[in-house]
């Protein structure tokens, strides 16, 4: 797990919602150096503490994990467009993708 990585995704998220450590940290009910501790990487966190950071931030667990949004399929026109294909179409659809995201 990289533990720098998501806390420097908590710490950017944390300053586009212009908090200070101390606040999240009163926030979710910790102290602020564990807050400080998770920001540089030096400490890992519980699920439920994850869970608490992502709500009062307005992300999801998995951008403060991984770096990426969950994607919502409901509203993805994409998925909605190829979800009914058959594995064989959506192999070749995926190839003709990966050839044309390069001239969009």
């Amino acid at each position: 797990m990289d533990l720098a990585g998501i806390g420097l995704r908590i710490k950017y998220c944390r300053h586009a919602k212009h908090l200070t450590q101390e606040k999240l940290a009163e926030l979710i009910d910790v102290s602020p150096h564990y807050i400080y501790e998770i920001e540089r990487g030096t400490k890992a966190m519980s699920l439920y503490t994850l869970n608490n950071i992502a709500e009062f931030l307005g992300t999801s667990a998995d951008y403060l994990l991984y770096g990426y949004e969950q994607v919502n399929h409901n509203s993805d026109e994409l998925y909605e467009l190829t979800k009914n294909l058959p594995p064989q179409k959506r192999t070749v659809l995926a190839n003709i993708l990966s050839i044309l995201l390069q001239y969009i």
